[in-house]
């Protein structure tokens, strides 16, 4: 018998709906829904991938617009670092990812290119909207969900 990898429990979790409508251009989200990915929340999940769908095509500009994406951990199980906020730049100790778009075309869906690595912590994520430089996100329909999956060993 031999051993190999796969992978198991893939799941979904709506982490924002609301919190996106009319998010204004160059900004970031407030603190999304938190999701608990410790033993004793059940999760432990070891990979994610972030995927954001808009509620209405949105033209890029020019140049690389992209949708940012950090993940901030409560270490403590309660208190997270503070998050970039306004127009401000993210603190380097927090990790972030970009969903890219093509410049002066149509954005309505996008997913990381990579899996994250999911510390077995309580986490929550922001987003930023560098899609276009003047235009906010629609005003209804926008979601971001979180994919998890871990791995699992099988004999073959």
């Amino acid at each position: 018998m031999a051993t190999d990898l796969s992978y198991k429990d893939a799941i979904s979790t709506s982490i924002a709906t609301t919190a996106l409508n009319s998010l204004a251009a160059a900004t970031y989200t407030d603190y999304l829904t938190e999701i608990d990915n410790t033993e004793a929340g059940g999760s432990c999940y070891q990979y994610g991938l972030v995927r954001v769908e808009l509620g209405a095509d949105l033209t890029c500009a020019a140049g690389a617009p992209y949708v940012g994406v950090w993940m901030f951990c409560a270490a403590d199980g309660t208190n997270y670092p503070n998050p970039p906020t306004g127009t401000g730049a993210p603190p380097a100790q927090v990790q972030g990812w970009t969903i890219p778009a093509n410049a002066s075309a149509v954005f309505r869906r996008g997913d990381l290119l990579i899996p994250i690595p999911l510390p077995p912590l309580k986490l929550k994520f922001k987003l930023y909207h560098g899609l276009h430089g003047t235009t906010a996100w629609n005003a209804t329909g926008n979601t971001a969900t979180l994919y998890r999956w871990r791995d699992r060993i099988v004999t073959v």
